[in-house]
């Protein structure tokens, strides 16, 4: 009998506090629909006074507090009137979806009609993209003119914005080892990834070597061509050509590279160019 009397007690005393917090959310409901009523109100006489723009406000706010049908019926009348003619179809629409099958039929077939008007005005532009997976975003500084009502179709062809540059190294002989900042990277020809920096490329064959510091930068294809010179080769100067292809443009810069051959001979050597295709992007 006692155990009985306190688990009354208990729940007696905790009664109050839940009858006092659905009490409490019902006032706020009520305070949130007197106030976007009162704004309501406010944005309908706007609305009557031609004061589209401050009409907009009002009934925004209203429709934040608590939206009814009629609140997006006449947001729709508003937005329409400050030429805003996506956000008025938004508005009208939501006013249909509201109301459902139980609308005024006048009601409804006047909205239509504005809805009829209002996507007259617009254009449509339809954007077809490559590769598909590729993300669009609206350049305004880009300007397409299209007759109300007309359409145009906007073929891109985009291409990928990359955060490493790429060296594309042709070494002669083709078994001349490679090392880019001291560390091995194999033999022959090499296409390698960089991050944007600069580093130090060595390329050594039969016990002869030649050096080569560049930069590259996001982006950016760089080629480079190194030949290392072969037992008997009496060439005192040795030139490379650096191709650097850069999105808009192909440009070229030439460098001067000395070797210094085990036997330093008084004669005159010949010259040679060696060179890479290079495509631009």
């Amino acid at each position: 009998m006692r155990l009985l009397s306190f688990l009354l007690l208990v729940t007696a005393a905790c009664a109050p506090v839940g009858l006092v917090s659905v009490g409490a959310v019902h006032a706020q409901d009520a305070a949130a629909r007197a106030e976007s009523r009162t704004r309501f109100e406010r944005g309908v006489e706007l609305l009557g006074d031609g004061s589209f723009a401050d009409a907009v406000r009002e009934l925004e706010a209203a429709r934040s507090l608590y939206p009814t049908a009629s609140i997006h019926f006449n947001l729709g009348l508003a937005y329409r009137g400050t030429g805003r003619a996506r956000d008025a179809i938004a508005s009208f629409e939501r006013f249909l979806a509201a109301m459902g099958t139980t609308g005024d039929p006048a009601r409804v077939e006047e909205v239509n009609r504005y809805l009829r008007t209002l996507r007259s005005t617009l254009a449509r532009v339809r954007v077809q993209v490559s590769p598909a997976n590729a993300q669009v975003s609206v350049d305004l500084r880009r300007e397409i003119r299209l007759e109300p009502g007309s359409s145009s179709t906007e073929v891109l062809s985009l291409e990928a914005v990359a955060g490493q540059g790429t060296l594309e190294l042709d070494v002669t002989p083709d078994h001349a080892a490679v090392r880019l900042d001291g560390a091995p990277r194999g033999t022959g020809d090499q296409r390698i990834s960089l991050d944007p920096g600069t580093y130090g490329l060595v390329v050594s064959a039969d016990g002869r070597e030649l050096a080569q510091q560049f930069s590259i930068a996001a982006g950016e294809r760089l080629g480079l061509s190194l030949t290392v010179p072969q037992g008997g080769d009496d060439l005192t100067w040795l030139w490379v050509v650096l191709g650097v292809a850069v999105a808009g443009g192909v440009a070229a810069v030439t460098t001067v590279l000395l070797y210094e051959p085990d036997v330093q001979q008084p004669i005159v050597p010949d010259l040679g160019v060696v060179m890479t295709e290079l495509v631009g992007r």
